[in-house]
């Protein structure tokens, strides 16, 4: 297996939950003056990836905010079974320019921000690769994995994604440096899908309508992100 954006997520709830104690009574309570025109680099790590962004106040109540953000995952070994073998790997690769407007709806409660915006994703592709490694059966004849064949299946979600969604604990730090919190959700192109066949299992490509069919409301990309915040 590679790389576990899962074990990304518990470690940003936990180090989120130290960060918000330690920072509940100076930067919930808005009790500080609020500075002009405030600057930041913001790196991020999260359920979307690893990501760089700049953010520029543009007044008391709203900030903007523009990046990039990269993910790449893989999984081997997912349909191994009893009575089934195979060489298989679910990958995919993530990556998009955005531009973010954080906005602070409560003056007193500067800690709370709305986010929106949105996003162009040059990659948004998931692969699933299959092919069977064991010696199978029908009837008397021997049927390797190599006469069955593979099957590969590709579905991408290329294009602009609006984004909405709620952060926690202000954009920009009191003195040089804080921790933040973004949650919220992309919504993605329809998805499309193709899926290539070879050896025995080539006729699988008359699938693709049924596939096309099934995931075409897939289109909801949750983020969870600690945003590690450096002031200019």
């Amino acid at each position: 297996m590679g790389f576990s954006w899962g074990r990304v997520l518990a470690g940003t709830i936990c180090l989120f939950a130290f960060c918000t104690a330690a920072a509940q009574q100076r930067e919930v309570s808005g009790r500080y003056p609020l500075e002009k025109n405030q600057k930041s680099l913001q790196l991020q790590l999260g359920t979307s990836g690893a990501g760089l962004d700049f953010k520029y106040q543009l007044s008391e109540r709203l900030t903007g905010r523009a990046g990039v953000t990269a993910a790449i995952f893989s999984m081997s070994g997912l349909f191994n079974g009893t009575d089934f073998k195979s060489d298989s790997k679910l990958s995919g690769r993530f990556s998009n320019a955005h531009i973010l407007a954080d906005i602070t709806p409560f003056k007193k409660f500067r800690a709370i921000r709305a986010v929106a915006g949105a996003a162009y994703f040059m990659q948004a592709e998931g692969n699933l690769f299959i092919k069977p490694s064991e010696v199978y059966h029908y009837g008397d004849i021997p049927v390797t994995g190599d006469m069955l064949g593979d099957v590969t299946m590709d579905i991408t979600w290329k294009g602009f994604a609006p984004y909405i969604g709620l952060g926690i604990i202000k954009n920009f730090p009191r003195k040089k440096f804080n921790l933040n919190l973004d949650a919220g959700t992309y919504y993605l192109q329809q998805p499309k899908s193709t899926i290539t066949g070879t050896g025995l299992l080539e006729g699988n490509k008359a699938q693709e309508p049924v596939l096309q069919r099934n995931i075409r409301t897939y289109r909801i990309l949750p983020l969870l992100q600690l945003n590690f915040n450096y002031k200019l």
